[in-house]
Parts: C-alpha cells; structure tokens; sequence
C-alpha cells in the first residue's frame, strides 16, 4: 500500500452540539437527514466537533459538513467522500469517492491535503488514523506528527485503538488480538466477538448474536488479569465514547448507558436507525426520518 502527500480536495462536513427535550429524554434535533455522523474530540482542547455527511440518494450530493454550534447551523466543509474518520488530536479523514487516495481535512474552508494512496475503509486511531489496503487487506497506521505511514499488521473486520494498545478483530470475526512490542506482533487474547469498540483506555466487546437479526452482549476487557467481564447489558449493538469510556447499547427499544460507575444501564433515548459516540458527545438519527439528534453532555458517573 502506498501512501504519499500533498494534493488538496473539496469535502462536505457537518457538525453540532446538542441541549433540549426530545427522543425521549434530553435529546436535541441539531439537523435534518443524514446518511451518518463523525464525531471528533481533541484531547488538546477538551473540544468536541460534530460533523455529519448529508443524506441523498445521489452520491455526488452527500456532502460532509460540520457544526457551528446551533441546532440548523452547519458549514460545508468538503464534498463526498468513501469514508470519514476523526482522530483524538481534532483532525479529520476522509478517502475519496473512487478507493484512490485518503486526504486530511486543512482545518479550514474546504481545503484537504493528500496524505495516501488507495484505502478499503478508515478506522480512529488514538494519535491519527486506520486505513486498510484495497489490495492486500493489511492495515496501516497513520501519524500525522510525522505525517507517516507504518505497517501495523495484516487483514481484521475492525481495528481500535486505546491510550496502552491497538486491537484487532480477525477477518472472520474469530478472536480478538491485542498489538504488542515492535511493528507486527499480535497475540489472541479474546474469543468471537460481532465487534470491538475502545474509550481512552478501555476495550469492550460485543459478543456474537445467537442467530441472524439478534444482537449482542457488551463485555469488558481486563488487561491486567487478561479476561473478559460481562457488563450485563441487553441485547445491542454498542458504541463507546473514546473520552468517557462510557460502552452505550442501542436495542430494539431504545438508547441505554451504562452508569453509576458501570453498575447499571439507563435508558436514555427512544428507538434509533444509529448512534455515535464520541468526546461528550452522543449522537442518534430517527429510525423514521433519519433527522440528527444530539444527546446532552454527558458527564455523569
């Protein structure tokens, strides 16, 4: 896989931030459909930004835009894009339309620098960005402090990242593998899961559905003692804030948080098509309308 720079492109983002009633809880309707979210923080500035890719039936109209603060309030920020995704230092990702090249969103206007070559897809990392090669399905890390690429390791369904490691799911979604030592080393240290999500220094798991249409329990991983603890979660899919660590489970019934110190679920929310998580923020769109709702800052214990 080949990775070089320079090059700029034109992306569309969106952003938002969220208070207020609705969804079921304090939910705010910060925008109108959307194909989904992209939720940044930026550990540097405790800022949190909100962008979303406009919902269209054409690909050449889902845009990329991000928040201005206000409910209805966005900035075109780029136009469409194969993939987006946002890192822990306030960058933003995207791969272009065709596979052919990953570019890093300039910070401005709507301005976007060449950073690789061809990428399947993009997944966060802890200091920059994921990309796996469309030839070979190994998996690249990028650093934008160095704005270089390494080869981290060979084909997996998904990769995360904490503040200690990089994991991996195997293709078939066998095992979980947790990167050690030097460049391409890994070791099994879990079983099937259906996917794997991270905070800052925690890794969940989502275990297998018992059979087509069903979902999943949430699981914690424990490196010190290298096992797996249930979080008694209902059945899911999840998505964990990477500045919280907070796992949330989205059932058929609604949005759920896992509160007073990981001790109970909550329900937050009514039913939802998606849900984001990311810095302080949680987000949602309408199983109906596919309208964008934010939930309020979400720092309790």
């Amino acid at each position: 896989m080949e990775f070089n720079t320079v090059f700029s492109i034109a992306l569309f983002i969106m952003i938002i931030s969220f208070s207020g009633q609705s969804f079921g809880g304090s939910w705010t309707q910060v925008w109108g459909p959307v194909s989904y979210a992209i939720i940044g923080y930026d550990k540097n500035t405790d800022k949190t930004t909100l962008y979303a890719v406009k919902k269209s039936s054409k690909q050449s109209e889902q845009d990329i835009y991000k928040y201005e603060g206000q409910p209805d309030s966005w900035t075109k920020i780029g136009g469409p894009g194969k993939a987006f995704a946002a890192d822990e230092y306030g960058n933003l990702y995207g791969i272009s339309p065709d596979g052919s090249a990953v570019y890093m969103y300039a910070g401005s206007g709507q301005s976007w620098n060449k950073i690789g070559g061809p990428a399947d897809t993009l997944f966060t990392n802890e200091i920059g960005v994921f990309a796996i090669s469309p030839g070979t399905k190994d998996v690249y890390a990028f650093h934008p402090l160095n704005s270089k690429w390494q080869r981290i390791g060979g084909p997996g369904a998904m990769f995360v990242d904490t503040a200690v490691y990089t994991y991996g799911l195997s293709p078939d979604k066998s095992g979980v593998w947790q990167q050690y030592g030097t460049e391409g080393k890994w070791r099994k240290v879990g079983g099937p899961a259906a996917s794997i999500a991270s905070g800052y220094e925690s890794l969940f798991a989502l275990s297998p559905p018992k059979d087509a249409g069903s979902k999943g329990h949430v699981y914690y991983y424990q490196n010190e003692s290298n096992s797996w603890k249930s979080l008694n979660s209902p059945a899911c899919s999840m998505v964990v804030s990477n500045y919280t660590n907070r796992p949330y489970c989205l059932t058929d019934d609604g949005v759920y948080g896992l509160y007073d110190h990981f001790t109970q679920w909550k329900k937050i929310g009514g039913p939802a098509a998606s849900l984001y998580a990311g810095g302080w923020f949680l987000c949602a769109t309408n199983p109906t309308t596919h309208n964008l709702y934010c939930y309020k800052r979400d720092d309790a214990q």
